[in-house]
Formats: structure tokens, C-alpha cells, sequence
């Protein structure tokens, strides 16, 4: 699991990067970041005996719902047209996310009137 956190924290820091660079542009970002998804990698995760004291303290907390592939495609979908810049789940654990991603959004507005990216020609 440390490579899958490494990775989805680098697709965040990259994602708030281009945010920054394109603000001026019509292209935007939506960074889909899904709980549980009933798959064949969270049956793994699931059937993992070092991950089953983790696994049993978020099912106790309520806060793992398993989705289906489905409905995070249409979240995704949905997201996308409405210009949201994340699409994460479970809903429940919105504090959590809203500290993690408070430093981008404080870099964010502090680079406010800075120009960086790409110049429109």
C-alpha cells in the first residue's frame, strides 16, 4: 500500500500543479480519488492478514463503504461536467480530505496574480 499512497499523493500534488499553471485557461482538473470499489485490488486488500486490524477499525468506524465500478464512473462523470476538482469517497470522511488538501489551496491563494503555465498566444 505505501506505493499506491505515494502515487495517488503524487497524482494530488500534480493535479494542484497544473491547476495553478492552466487557471487562466479553459482546461481544468478533476482528480478522482475513490474509497473501496468493489474490485479485484480491494479483495486483495480485504483478504490481506496484515491489513485485517485496519480493515476491521474503518468497517467499525463506518467509514469503508465498498462501491460499485459503476457508480464511481458515474460520480466521475458527473464531477467532470460540474468543473469539480475532486471526486473522493467515502463522503464521510470530507474533514480529512479538506485538511489534507489545505495547503494546496493555501498555495493556491497565494500565488494568486502570479503568472506561471503557459502564455495564451
Amino acid at each position: 500500500l505505501a506505493s499506491y499512497g505515494a502515487t495517488k499523493a503524487g497524482l494530488l500534488n500534480f493535479a494542484a500543479a497544473l491547476r495553478l499553471e492552466l487557471r487562466d485557461t479553459d482546461i481544468h482538473t478533476t482528480v478522482i480519488a475513490p474509497g473501496p470499489i468493489d474490485t479485484e485490488m480491494w479483495e486483495q486488500v480485504e483478504q490481506a492478514a496484515d491489513l485485517d486490524p485496519v480493515v476491521k477499525r474503518l468497517r467499525r468506524l463506518q467509514l469503508i463503504p465498498k462501491r460499485s465500478p459503476q457508480w464511481l464512473a458515474d460520480r466521475a462523470v458527473e464531477a467532470v461536467a460540474a468543473n469539480r476538482r475532486h471526486v473522493r469517497t467515502p463522503r464521510r470522511l470530507s474533514t480529512s480530505f479538506w485538511l489534507q488538501e489545505a495547503p494546496s489551496r493555501l498555495n493556491e491563494w497565494l500565488m494568486t496574480g502570479v503568472e506561471v503555465g503557459p502564455k495564451r498566444i
